[in-house]
């Protein structure tokens, strides 16, 4: 099986590594902005302080302003080394293998690895419940740690077991 992300989404299998998110602030991916000629920062409130995660600017401007360091299509963010390259990880799937979660940076924004493991598990081999339910549970998270909410997205999907 291969596994493959681009800034907006990302692959669980709980049997891989830990993500590690295409965000700004990740040090090759800062390293690349930052040699393409963006700057990498938070937003800034009136008084100087920042608001919110890193996020990827012009040099001179305040655009984009995106949270993450890789996406499709965004022809002004690509000026300053965002680009839609996927990180691939090939890895041989086991019988451990029982179900992967596609989902949104929405998800993981505030979801570890392990809480959508114990939703999906929870489910007991429902596919739709368990991406309902943790569209549900990141909702919850967003609306309790910031005043919007990004987008959330989730496809489960369950392996038949030889």
């Amino acid at each position: 099986a291969e596994a493959a992300g681009a800034g907006m989404s990302a692959l669980l299998l709980p049997t891989l590594p830990a993500r590690d998110d295409q965000k700004p602030d990740r040090e090759d991916e800062r390293r690349r902005i930052i040699a393409s000629g963006g700057r990498v920062e938070p937003l800034f409130d009136e008084d100087g302080e920042p608001i919110g995660p890193a996020r990827v600017w012009l040099p001179n401007m305040m655009l984009p302003g995106l949270a993450m360091s890789r996406s499709l299509g965004d022809d002004i963010a690509a000026t300053v080394g965002v680009y839609a390259n996927p990180e691939v990880l090939v890895y041989d799937m086991s019988e451990a293998d029982q179900f992967m979660v596609i989902a949104s940076d929405g998800v993981w924004e505030f979801l570890s690895n392990e809480q959508v493991v114990g939703i999906v598990e929870s489910c007991n081999g429902d596919a739709e419940r368990a991406a309902q339910e943790i569209c549900a549970k990141s909702y919850q998270e967003w609306r309790a740690e910031e005043e919007v909410v990004d987008d959330i997205t989730a496809i489960v999907v369950f392996f038949e077991q030889a």
